[in-house]
């Protein structure tokens, strides 16, 4: 697997090279340091597109975005080709897929639901058994944040049958 991972950046690594050479030849005067980043620059594109969708919608160049929700107008730097600033699809998920994904991160977080209900508890049957006064007032930031937790875990599985039906 390492040897794998090896060949795939010493190819990207003799194409970045090799299109710095080019670069060099075009412009003499340039540093190798400088042909080097242009040429990387070039090749920086993660992940892969879907070309039937690209084809349909106008794409914007790799460059300077601007935000444009949020208070202030901030501005980053997209390097991936062919992006559009539309929100993005999951291509080859269906309903049912997704389905399956919101029951079990909802099965999960019924089993972390019980886990801290009973965790309260057991921590409920300390305090009354305890007589030192700090370890009590411990006891009890321990419990109140654990009902905080379970508060959250009942809303989250709220939100999911919400989004199963």
């Amino acid at each position: 697997m390492a040897t794998k991972k090896k060949r795939k950046v010493n190819k990207a690594l003799t194409k970045i090279t090799t299109r710095a050479r080019a670069i060099r030849k075009k412009q003499p005067g340039m540093a190798w340091k400088t042909a080097i980043k242009k040429a990387g620059q070039e090749y920086r594109q993660t992940g892969t597109s879907n070309k039937k969708r690209d084809e349909e919608r106008h794409a914007k160049a790799p460059g300077k975005r601007t935000v444009k929700h949020g208070r202030k107008k901030s501005s980053y730097y997209e390097r991936r080709k062919n992006r559009s600033d539309v929100p993005g699809k999951l291509t080859g998920t269906t309903q049912s897929s997704h389905n399956y994904v919101v029951h079990q991160y909802m099965a999960t977080s019924i089993r972390k639901l019980g886990e801290a209900e009973r965790a309260k508890e057991t921590l409920r049957e300390r305090l009354r058994s305890e007589k030192d006064k700090g370890n009590k007032k411990m006891i009890r930031s321990s419990i109140t944040w654990q009902i905080k937790l379970i508060r959250s875990l009942k809303k989250e599985i709220a939100m999911q049958k919400a989004l199963i039906r």
